[in-house]
């Protein structure tokens, strides 16, 4: 517990020793919905379905896991989990393996960049490496191929990794448990005096170094020290990489909302200024309106308003978003 006399290096440090009793107290919290997008492949169905024989499920519930769950086959053995650990000077000085594994056409069913303090937080490494996290999967055949023809690539930029495994490495799967986790933990890190959020981008491979350079800067200036802004490549694709920051700074007690402004504007502006988008697969929101309308040409601005005025006449629908 705080006392009010701790320095912001003690309540980063207190915030830290917290987030596994939090992370506990979360993972406890198990709604049918959550145990829904869980669902990873068939035979987990075999769970599902007595219950709605025996209607512990109500019909609108039934109906709406009929309309949710996407049915694929189980894995075929063979599809892999890596984690490459990558030396070099960052996540932002050379990222050249990621874009080079994308661009060669093995299509990877996963494939995430995290830098070294991503890396670190989130226990997939230890502070000093960045970390690339690599899947292939297949229902029918073996991935062996694809895989080995990665790690050819990675090795040719400095990459280093551990054997192949059928199972999920315990780095990757600490990363993932982090991943998950976080949402729950934000809110619970304002109590604790540490102010966390998260902004995504996306952005061209060639233009990826320095926009990186200015909005990681921009951010921490607005924030002061000390601070961390990490960042982590959620998608990956031929033409670019789509980053994901996370923010922690102690925050400034009774003006948490205005200094989470001035770090939302901060970002925001350098995110224009260097060329990349306001957002990526979290859509706009009011948060990012502003970003939006200096990207987002007249015309397509009036065509949307033509199809809302159709389609929404009374304006209900989501009001005041991506449209006055």
């Amino acid at each position: 517990m705080a006392t009010g006399n701790e320095g912001p290096t003690d309540m980063m440090a207190m915030a830290t020793k917290d987030l596994a009793a939090l992370a506990s107290r979360a993972r406890r919290v198990k709604t049918f919905d959550r145990l829904l997008r869980r669902v990873e492949n068939l035979q987990l169905l075999v769970d599902v379905q007595p219950a709605i024989g025996r209607g512990d499920i109500g019909a609108d519930r039934a109906e709406r896991i009929e309309r949710s769950l996407v049915l694929r086959p189980a894995k075929a053995a063979g599809g892999f989990i890596m984690l490459l650990h990558r030396r070099g000077q960052g996540i932002g000085a050379d990222p050249q393996a990621a874009r080079e594994i994308v661009q060669s056409g093995l299509d990877p069913a996963n494939c995430r960049l995290l830098d070294e303090l991503e890396a670190q937080q989130t226990g997939a490494g230890d502070g000093t490496h960045s970390v690339l996290v690599i899947g292939f999967e297949s229902t029918d055949a073996s991935v062996d191929h694809d895989l080995a023809r990665a790690l050819e690539i990675a090795a040719s930029h400095g990459g280093e990794w551990d054997a192949p495994s059928d199972s999920r490495p315990a780095a990757e799967g600490n990363w993932r448990e982090a991943f998950i986790k976080m949402p729950y933990i934000r809110d619970m890190l304002v109590q604790l005096g540490i102010l966390a959020d998260t902004f995504e981008t996306a952005i061209t491979w060639d233009r990826f170094p320095p926009f990186h350079e200015a909005v990681v800067g921009a951010t921490r200036e607005a924030l002061g020290e000390p601070c961390r802004v990490s960042c982590r490549f959620t998608h990956l694709y031929p033409d670019g990489p789509a980053p994901y920051y996370t923010v922690l700074a102690p925050a400034r007690r009774g003006d948490e909302i205005a200094q989470w402004h001035e770090m939302k504007q901060a970002a925001g502006d350098a995110i224009i200024a260097a060329g990349g988008t306001i957002t990526h697969h979290h859509a706009v929101g009011r948060d990012h309106r502003p970003w939006y309308d200096e990207q987002r040409p007249e015309l397509f601005a009036r065509a949307l308003g033509a199809a809302k005025r159709e389609i929404d006449p009374a304006g209900i629908l989501n009001p005041g978003v991506l449209l006055d």
